[in-house]
Protein backbone atom coordinates (compact mmCIF):
# COMPACT_ATOMS: atom_id res chain seq x y z
CA UNK A 1 0.00 0.00 0.00
CA UNK A 2 2.72 2.46 1.00
CA UNK A 3 4.88 1.80 -2.06
CA UNK A 4 1.89 2.19 -4.35
CA UNK A 5 0.53 5.36 -2.77
CA UNK A 6 3.78 7.17 -2.05
CA UNK A 7 6.18 5.93 -4.71
CA UNK A 8 3.81 5.16 -7.61
CA UNK A 9 4.46 1.42 -7.89
CA UNK A 10 1.66 -0.68 -9.41
CA UNK A 11 0.56 -4.29 -8.96
CA UNK A 12 2.27 -6.47 -11.54
CA UNK A 13 0.01 -9.54 -11.16
CA UNK A 14 3.09 -11.76 -10.98
CA UNK A 15 5.17 -13.49 -8.32
CA UNK A 16 8.81 -13.90 -9.35
CA UNK A 17 10.21 -14.90 -5.96
CA UNK A 18 8.73 -16.30 -2.78
CA UNK A 19 9.83 -18.17 0.34
CA UNK A 20 8.06 -21.50 0.78
CA UNK A 21 4.27 -20.95 0.75
CA UNK A 22 4.31 -17.48 2.30
CA UNK A 23 2.62 -14.48 0.73
CA UNK A 24 4.56 -12.64 -1.99
CA UNK A 25 3.69 -10.14 -4.70
CA UNK A 26 5.40 -8.16 -7.42
CA UNK A 27 5.02 -4.45 -8.06
CA UNK A 28 6.23 -2.66 -11.18
CA UNK A 29 7.13 0.88 -12.18
CA UNK A 30 8.24 1.51 -15.74
CA UNK A 31 10.81 -1.23 -16.42
CA UNK A 32 11.62 -1.79 -12.71
CA UNK A 33 10.22 -4.59 -10.58
CA UNK A 34 9.82 -4.83 -6.82
CA UNK A 35 9.04 -8.06 -4.96
CA UNK A 36 7.50 -7.90 -1.47
CA UNK A 37 7.85 -11.24 0.30
CA UNK A 38 6.85 -12.51 3.74
CA UNK A 39 9.28 -14.78 5.57
CA UNK A 40 6.50 -16.14 7.78
CA UNK A 41 7.88 -14.80 11.06
CA UNK A 42 11.12 -13.30 12.38
CA UNK A 43 12.58 -16.79 12.91
CA UNK A 44 12.47 -17.32 9.14
CA UNK A 45 14.14 -14.06 8.10
CA UNK A 46 17.59 -15.59 7.56
CA UNK A 47 16.33 -18.62 5.56
CA UNK A 48 14.31 -16.20 3.42
CA UNK A 49 17.40 -13.98 3.00
CA UNK A 50 19.39 -17.05 1.92
CA UNK A 51 16.64 -17.71 -0.63
CA UNK A 52 17.26 -14.23 -2.08
CA UNK A 53 21.05 -14.76 -2.15
CA UNK A 54 20.60 -18.09 -3.96
CA UNK A 55 18.24 -16.44 -6.41
CA UNK A 56 20.82 -13.74 -7.16
CA UNK A 57 23.54 -16.34 -7.78
CA UNK A 58 21.26 -18.27 -10.12
CA UNK A 59 20.22 -15.07 -11.89
CA UNK A 60 23.83 -14.23 -12.74
CA UNK A 61 24.56 -17.78 -13.92
CA UNK A 62 21.47 -17.77 -16.14
CA UNK A 63 21.99 -14.15 -17.26
CA UNK A 64 18.72 -13.05 -15.68
CA UNK A 65 18.03 -9.77 -13.88
CA UNK A 66 19.88 -9.39 -10.57
CA UNK A 67 17.98 -8.15 -7.52
CA UNK A 68 20.12 -5.08 -7.02
CA UNK A 69 18.59 -3.92 -3.72
CA UNK A 70 17.45 -6.10 -0.82
CA UNK A 71 15.50 -4.76 2.18
CA UNK A 72 14.90 -6.68 5.42
CA UNK A 73 12.07 -5.25 7.54
CA UNK A 74 11.25 -6.62 10.98
CA UNK A 75 9.96 -5.25 14.26
CA UNK A 76 11.75 -4.67 17.54
CA UNK A 77 9.64 -6.99 19.65
CA UNK A 78 12.41 -8.20 21.98
CA UNK A 79 15.58 -6.85 23.56
CA UNK A 80 18.58 -7.24 21.29
CA UNK A 81 16.57 -7.70 18.08
CA UNK A 82 18.67 -5.25 16.08
CA UNK A 83 22.03 -6.63 17.21
CA UNK A 84 20.81 -10.20 16.73
CA UNK A 85 19.61 -9.72 13.16
CA UNK A 86 22.80 -7.84 12.17
CA UNK A 87 24.97 -10.66 13.58
CA UNK A 88 22.94 -13.29 11.73
CA UNK A 89 23.05 -11.39 8.44
CA UNK A 90 26.83 -10.92 8.74
CA UNK A 91 27.29 -14.61 9.55
CA UNK A 92 25.16 -15.61 6.56
CA UNK A 93 27.05 -13.37 4.14
CA UNK A 94 30.40 -14.87 5.17
CA UNK A 95 29.33 -18.47 4.55
CA UNK A 96 31.70 -20.12 2.00
CA UNK A 97 28.94 -20.57 -0.59
CA UNK A 98 28.35 -16.81 -0.69
CA UNK A 99 31.67 -15.34 0.51
CA UNK A 100 30.04 -11.91 0.51
CA UNK A 101 31.51 -8.83 2.11
CA UNK A 102 29.78 -5.66 3.37
CA UNK A 103 31.84 -2.63 2.28
CA UNK A 104 30.60 -0.70 5.32
CA UNK A 105 29.27 -1.85 8.70
CA UNK A 106 25.67 -3.04 8.49
CA UNK A 107 23.49 -0.73 10.58
CA UNK A 108 19.80 -0.09 11.07
CA UNK A 109 18.15 2.23 8.53
CA UNK A 110 21.23 2.58 6.32
CA UNK A 111 22.08 1.18 2.88
CA UNK A 112 25.17 -1.03 2.74
CA UNK A 113 26.98 -2.14 -0.42
CA UNK A 114 27.57 -5.90 -0.49
CA UNK A 115 30.23 -7.52 -2.67
CA UNK A 116 29.41 -11.08 -3.76
CA UNK A 117 30.67 -13.27 -6.60
CA UNK A 118 29.51 -16.50 -8.18
CA UNK A 119 31.70 -19.61 -7.86
CA UNK A 120 33.21 -18.70 -11.24
CA UNK A 121 34.07 -15.20 -10.05
CA UNK A 122 31.30 -13.25 -11.78
CA UNK A 123 30.26 -10.23 -9.64
CA UNK A 124 26.69 -10.14 -8.33
CA UNK A 125 26.94 -7.17 -5.97
CA UNK A 126 23.85 -5.67 -4.34
CA UNK A 127 22.78 -3.10 -1.77
CA UNK A 128 21.27 -4.15 1.57
CA UNK A 129 18.95 -2.13 3.82
CA UNK A 130 17.96 -3.31 7.30
CA UNK A 131 14.93 -1.67 8.92
CA UNK A 132 14.14 -2.72 12.50
CA UNK A 133 10.88 -0.92 13.36
CA UNK A 134 10.35 1.13 15.56
CA UNK A 135 13.81 2.66 15.25
CA UNK A 136 14.17 4.06 18.77
CA UNK A 137 12.19 1.83 21.13
CA UNK A 138 11.02 -1.72 21.64
CA UNK A 139 7.76 -2.65 19.95
CA UNK A 140 6.05 -4.18 16.95
CA UNK A 141 4.81 -2.79 13.65
CA UNK A 142 1.54 -2.00 15.42
CA UNK A 143 3.48 0.12 17.93
CA UNK A 144 5.06 2.04 15.07
CA UNK A 145 1.72 2.65 13.33
CA UNK A 146 0.05 3.84 16.52
CA UNK A 147 2.98 6.23 17.07
CA UNK A 148 2.48 7.54 13.53
CA UNK A 149 -1.20 8.25 14.22
CA UNK A 150 -0.46 9.77 17.66
CA UNK A 151 2.06 12.17 16.15
CA UNK A 152 -0.59 13.52 13.79
CA UNK A 153 -3.59 14.06 16.03
CA UNK A 154 -3.73 14.74 19.83
CA UNK A 155 -7.34 13.50 19.96
CA UNK A 156 -6.37 10.11 18.53
CA UNK A 157 -3.25 10.07 20.69
CA UNK A 158 -5.45 10.29 23.79
CA UNK A 159 -7.66 7.40 22.62
CA UNK A 160 -4.56 5.30 21.89
CA UNK A 161 -3.12 5.95 25.37
CA UNK A 162 -6.43 5.10 27.06
CA UNK A 163 -6.59 1.89 25.01
CA UNK A 164 -3.10 0.93 26.17
CA UNK A 165 -4.10 1.60 29.79
CA UNK A 166 -7.15 -0.60 29.38
CA UNK A 167 -5.12 -3.48 27.92
CA UNK A 168 -2.57 -3.23 30.76
CA UNK A 169 -5.30 -3.37 33.40
CA UNK A 170 -7.63 -5.86 31.73
CA UNK A 171 -5.08 -8.69 31.52
CA UNK A 172 -2.19 -7.99 33.93
CA UNK A 173 1.10 -7.28 32.24
CA UNK A 174 3.99 -7.54 34.72
CA UNK A 175 5.05 -10.28 34.74
CA UNK A 176 3.53 -11.79 31.59
CA UNK A 177 3.02 -15.15 33.30
CA UNK A 178 0.21 -13.52 35.33
CA UNK A 179 -1.76 -12.81 32.14
CA UNK A 180 -4.39 -15.31 31.06
CA UNK A 181 -4.82 -14.27 27.41
CA UNK A 182 -2.09 -11.82 26.43
CA UNK A 183 0.70 -14.24 27.28
CA UNK A 184 3.10 -12.94 24.61
CA UNK A 185 4.36 -9.41 24.07
CA UNK A 186 3.19 -9.56 20.46
CA UNK A 187 -0.37 -10.32 21.59
CA UNK A 188 -0.34 -7.26 23.82
CA UNK A 189 0.73 -4.85 21.06
CA UNK A 190 -1.96 -6.27 18.77
CA UNK A 191 -4.56 -5.81 21.51
CA UNK A 192 -3.51 -2.16 21.93
CA UNK A 193 -3.81 -1.70 18.17
CA UNK A 194 -7.26 -3.31 18.10
CA UNK A 195 -8.45 -1.29 21.12
CA UNK A 196 -7.85 1.95 19.22
CA UNK A 197 -9.46 0.76 16.00
CA UNK A 198 -12.43 -0.64 17.93
CA UNK A 199 -13.24 3.02 18.63
CA UNK A 200 -12.14 4.44 15.29
CA UNK A 201 -13.98 1.88 13.15
CA UNK A 202 -16.90 1.05 15.45
CA UNK A 203 -19.40 1.43 12.59
CA UNK A 204 -17.66 -1.32 10.63
CA UNK A 205 -18.23 -4.40 12.71
CA UNK A 206 -15.78 -7.27 12.26
CA UNK A 207 -13.61 -5.19 9.95
CA UNK A 208 -10.45 -7.08 8.98
CA UNK A 209 -7.05 -5.83 10.09
CA UNK A 210 -5.88 -5.56 6.47
CA UNK A 211 -8.95 -3.47 5.59
CA UNK A 212 -8.20 -1.16 8.52
CA UNK A 213 -4.63 -0.70 7.32
CA UNK A 214 -5.73 -0.02 3.75
CA UNK A 215 -8.30 2.50 4.96
CA UNK A 216 -5.70 4.78 6.58
CA UNK A 217 -4.10 7.40 4.27
CA UNK A 218 -0.56 6.57 5.43
CA UNK A 219 0.85 8.69 2.63
CA UNK A 220 -0.44 11.79 4.45
CA UNK A 221 1.48 11.11 7.68
CA UNK A 222 4.82 13.00 7.85
CA UNK A 223 6.32 10.58 10.40
CA UNK A 224 5.83 7.49 8.23
CA UNK A 225 7.24 9.38 5.25
CA UNK A 226 10.33 10.30 7.29
CA UNK A 227 10.90 6.87 8.82
CA UNK A 228 10.35 5.05 5.52
CA UNK A 229 12.20 7.59 3.33
CA UNK A 230 14.96 5.13 2.32
CA UNK A 231 12.33 2.96 0.65
CA UNK A 232 12.17 5.75 -1.91
CA UNK A 233 15.56 4.53 -3.17
CA UNK A 234 13.97 1.38 -4.57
Amino acid sequence: YYMRKVHSWEDADTVTLKYKKNIARDLSRSTDKLTIMSSGGCGNIIPAFINVLENNLESIKNKNILREKVVIITDRDEEGTEEDIINKVNKTLTLPEYNAKPLTTIANNRWTDIEMNTSSGIPCNFKLLLMVIPFTKKGAMETFLLDVISSQDPYDAKIIELGKDFVRQADPQPPLKDARYLTKRGYRTKAEFDAYFCIRTASDQFVKRQDILKGIPWEDYPKIQEDFKLLGDL
